[in-house]
């Protein structure tokens, strides 16, 4: 079996393009040099055919694999996951078990059972529940189990199984919601769909067998929410579709349920200019807003404001953020992986997003920013950033060969780094230090040897290698 820090490393793996050194594979995920050399002769002999880590000594590790197939799809949970799963949902269904009639019941020895127990003990405490002993049980929050059994659930099937279960088994839920958006403004994505989808599942499940949420403080701030009160139809179908009754308490934790999956305001997709006119005309209305973009503009030092698109990003990230805070506890549902992923393909960014972040958070004693918001800012600067053209690097092509091999050259720099480069073309007999000073160049790519520039240069054959790119890109990066 494929174990969690072995998908882990399989994640990072498939993200590279180049050879990444097992040490720093260790730092990305959290672990030593040594658990990923001890990790990694195992896990190629676990790999679906066609897959293969390459190993080299000096340059690390590769994942070769299929063009066609990915981590996500082909690994899914383990055979202890669904027996994890299995118990979880016995030990929350009301019924009393001992050790013995546990082991009986899911044809386990007790040695098994007791060492399942002890790994979900461990992991109840994260969701704040209990392990009891006598008569064995799960007991705490009821919105924590539906939780905890959502995230069990999903571990179980992967991202890619659960959204083809959920369109072939789960229609009614999906043609319901989607002929819903035009009513509530708003867009889903398929994946995130398919999350919310299954936490419905779960809930009703959960309802059908008698157990319902406790009164939480928040359902009187979530009732007065415009879109909680469009949400009533819907509710009032699933209670006829499913013969049950969704009191006030469940109504306000679905409701918490549908902020809490990624989706798009559609005015903002649809009408972005009558949105941009509605924010300048009513910018009192939205000062909260403005100041959080302002706020990043000054530390991160860009022109934020000046973008539309950006203004209108951060606009339905900042909403969404705001009714997302009424109810804390389904900060278990979000995925962290994807923050992984950002802060190794934008360390720079990150850490500056992250810092800003913490910042904003103590000076304005703001609770609804949580630890995955900085991912998805990262992603909303570096978008920024690459369709400003702020942060490019201005390249000067040098050349000593025919007019076609300079424009070669030319067009498979801009293939390669559109949006990160300005591209500047001369003649070797024409360049001298003080023009590259005038023109304020980062770097100079030639194909012949120049002197004297005092200026970051790599030499080229006619035209950029593989190995070339390579190298530029770490330059520019």
């Amino acid at each position: 079996m494929i174990s969690e820090r072995q998908k882990e490393i399989l994640k990072v793996l498939e993200e590279q393009v180049e050879w990444i050194a097992s040490a720093k594979l260790g730092k990305i995920i959290g672990c030593s040099y040594k658990t990923i050399q001890s990790d990694i002769k195992p896990l190629g002999k676990l790999l679906p055919q066609g897959w293969e880590i390459e190993k080299s000594r000096g340059k690390g590790l590769k994942l070769k694999k299929p063009l066609d197939e990915g981590v996500n799809i082909e690994l899914r949970g383990t055979n202890e996951d669904q027996l994890e799963y299995g118990i979880v949902k016995l030990l929350t269904s009301g019924e009393e078990y001992t050790i013995q009639s546990l082991s009986d019941k899911i044809y386990f020895s007790s040695r098994t059972v007791q060492s399942l127990l002890q790994k979900i003990e461990d992991n109840l405490r994260i969701y704040q529940l209990k392990l009891n002993r006598r008569p064995l049980e799960i007991r705490g929050p009821e919105v924590l189990i539906r939780l905890y059994l959502y995230k069990l659930g999903k571990k179980i099937l992967g991202e890619y199984q659960l959204l083809k279960a959920t369109y072939k088994d789960h229609d009614y839920y999906v043609k319901t919601i989607k002929s819903f958006e035009k009513h509530l403004g708003i867009t889903f994505y398929p994946q995130p769909l398919v999350n919310l989808i299954f936490f419905l599942d779960t809930s009703i499940s959960r309802i059908k067998a008698g157990y319902h949420t406790e009164i939480n403080p928040s359902s009187e701030k979530v009732t007065k929410v415009e879109l909680y009160r469009k949400l009533a139809p819907f509710f009032d179908l699933l209670e006829t579709e499913f013969d049950i009754q969704i009191n006030d308490s469940e109504r306000a934790l679905l409701f918490i349920a549908f902020v809490n999956t990624d989706f798009t305001y559609t005015e903002i997709i649809e009408h972005p200019q009558k949105t941009l006119s509605y924010l300048n005309d009513n910018h009192k209305k939205h000062e909260s807003l403005f100041e959080f973009i302002s706020f990043f503009e000054k530390e991160l030092h860009l022109p934020l404001l000046a973008s539309d698109t950006f203004v209108l990003s951060i606009y339905d990230f900042y909403q969404k953020i705001k009714l997302r805070s009424l109810d804390k506890r389904f900060a278990y549902t979000v995925n962290q992986d994807p923050s992984i992923s950002i802060s190794y393909l934008f360390p720079e960014t990150y850490q500056k997003v992250e810092i800003a972040f913490t910042k904003w958070k103590s000076t304005n004693n703001s609770s609804y920013l949580m630890v995955h918001d900085i991912s998805t800012l990262t992603i909303l600067f570096e978008r920024f950033i690459a369709e400003s053209g702020i942060y490019k690097k201005r390249v000067l092509v040098v050349s000593s060969l025919t007019y076609m091999f300079s424009q070669l050259t030319v067009a498979i720099l801009n293939r390669e780094f559109q949006g990160h480069i300005d591209l500047i073309s001369q003649d070797s007999d024409t360049i001298s230090k003080e023009e590259v000073q005038k023109l304020a160049i980062d770097l100079v790519i030639s194909d012949t040897p120049l002197d004297d520039l005092d200026i970051k240069t790599i030499l080229i054959n006619k035209v950029p290698t593989h190995r070339d790119l390579t190298n530029i890109r770490k330059v520019i990066s």
